[in-house]
């Protein structure tokens, strides 16, 4: 899965941090974006904006498929691989938080003729965004994470750090005192 360091495609994007339930327009509108509503037309078709509950999951995401299956007007076939990624996305990060992350969350999607949003929750503690990126390739980024994904991202760090000081305390430390220690603990 693609990851943006600040300097790519998502530096550009402009960050939708919170979305009206009424008018996703608006929101995007204050956020720089030009659309239908702006020009005095009626929103395109291609903005579109759901609220999830409980959180964010596949069923969700398979109702904004549906949703642009069945306009009149067919989504460019890199829209729809942006839509099909949403499922990677929240299957990686469901394996690393839990569930649990989805349910005060963001996941935006934004593809060259579309822009998504679903929202669950009454706080953007976790937000996530998809974009395509100059050889049309749909691509992820973590604009924000809450504590849950923040353990979850840690832990590989700890572990590598254990694995490189273990050996070295090892060193330090006769095992014997060390085993000692842990039956005492463990004996209590």
């Amino acid at each position: 899965m693609g990851g943006d360091d600040g300097s790519g495609i998502f530096s550009t994007l402009k960050h939708v941090e919170e979305v009206e339930e009424e008018d996703v327009s608006v929101k995007l509108e204050s956020e720089g974006y030009v659309t239908a509503s702006k020009a005095g037309k009626t929103p395109t078709p291609h903005e579109y904006k759901r609220t999830c509950t409980p959180g964010i999951s596949f069923k969700d995401v398979t109702a904004v498929m549906k949703h642009f299956k069945s306009l009149t007007t067919k989504i460019p076939q890199v829209d729809t691989k942006c839509l099909q990624f949403c499922y990677s996305v929240i299957q990686e990060v469901t394996k690393r938080g839990g569930e649990k992350v989805w349910e005060n969350a963001t996941l935006a999607v934004y593809g060259s003729d579309i822009t998504v949003i679903l929202q669950a929750g009454e706080h953007d503690t976790n937000h996530f965004e998809i974009a395509v990126d100059h050889e049309d390739r749909p691509i992820q980024h973590c604009q924000k994470r809450g504590l849950r994904l923040q353990f979850w991202d840690s832990v590989p760090m700890v572990v590598s750090a254990s694995k490189t000081l273990m050996p070295i305390i090892g060193k330090l430390i006769p095992q014997k005192l060390v085993a000692d220690q842990l039956m005492k603990l463990f004996s209590k």
